[in-house]
């Protein structure tokens, strides 16, 4: 049976890989730059943290499943809040990084000389955007493992807070007994409605997790395709962020106003339908709209890059 294998672009060794990953190691400014980001991110979440903590300490607790609660519930909320953050910016790095790899090279008259190795343009490109990847990944591995973190703590806490506070586990389990009693006698669209919403968790939880890594995919591809349109760093970081502020603004937003007010008369006339149908159709209407639209500008932006790096002059 053969073993899966990477294409040459997409691996450590590829040369290409090996260069940009050189470069953006040795360069003063970058590192300059990641420090700054993320420790000016850090101190902004940290003295506020520290400030919330002082205040639950001084907060009078009515019993241990309170204390547990907030404590609990405050390290998670953190935990979720540093990550958002770190996530935009760890995106933020990749779009940097990847408007800088080829317009680097036309800025310094060094482009001509890689297309003159036995790589194609559309190789030297991938590599740049793997490249990015392998710059990026140690902080893409610290949030994620924060992410899962907050979701462990948040586990955690309810479950320490329902030991602590002395229920007992037998009105649980008839709670759920009884639960279980009233769904099978409701209507036939509660359940198809609960196991609908079940789902909707459960796609929410994953894309949740999975965020980070589509924050540096898509900035990352969209720096790449302004890097192939300028000649310099600095044109092709301003193109990048005046092209996302487009989609965004010009694109992603209006589509999702004109879905959504495609729905008001199904909203109007559907009164007598459930209002959880209705509220899980409008949130996933809005969801999968804003997924296509994303995945579209990837599958564009991707496409532009590689065809303007196979025929891009010095």
């Amino acid at each position: 049976m053969g073993s899966l294998t990477l294409p040459a672009w997409a691996r450590a060794a590829h040369p290409i890989v090996r260069y940009e990953r050189r470069h953006w190691q040795a360069s003063r400014t970058w590192r300059l730059v990641n420090v700054l980001l993320w420790g000016g991110s850090l101190v902004f979440l940290l003295v506020p943290a520290a400030c919330s903590l002082l205040f639950t300490v001084g907060f009078t607790f009515q019993s241990p499943a309170e204390v547990v609660l907030g404590l609990g519930g405050l390290f998670t909320l953190g935990l979720f809040i540093v990550t958002a953050i770190l996530s935009g910016l760890n995106a933020l790095c990749a779009g940097i990084l990847g408007a800088t790899v080829i317009a680097r090279e036309r800025e310094s008259q060094t482009w001509p000389f890689l297309r003159l190795t036995p790589l194609t343009g559309r190789e030297i490109a991938l590599g740049k955007l793997m490249a990015v990847f392998y710059t990026l990944g140690r902080p893409l591995a610290i949030i994620t493992g924060l992410r899962l973190l907050a979701l462990l703590g948040g586990l955690v806490t309810v479950i320490v807070a329902y030991l602590v506070s002395g229920a007992n586990p037998y009105a649980l389990a008839e709670l759920a007994a009884a639960l279980q009693r009233d769904l099978a006698a409701a209507p036939g669209h509660v359940f198809p409605g609960l196991m609908l919403l079940g789902l909707g968790l459960l796609v929410g939880l994953v894309t949740w997790l999975a965020e980070p890594l589509w924050g540096v995919l898509y900035n990352g591809v969209l720096g790449l395709a302004a890097s192939t349109l300028v000649r310099s760093r600095g044109a092709a970081v301003a193109v990048l962020f005046g092209a996302q502020f487009g989609i965004a603004l010009g694109l992603v937003a209006p589509a999702q106003q004109i879905a959504l007010l495609a729905t008001a008369p199904f909203i109007v006339t559907s009164s007598g339908a459930p209002n959880s149908f209705l509220a899980l159709f409008i949130v996933g209407s809005q969801a999968a709209l804003g997924l296509v639209l994303s995945w579209g500008v990837l599958a564009g932006a991707l496409y532009l890059a590689l065809r303007r790096a196979d025929t891009l002059g010095d």
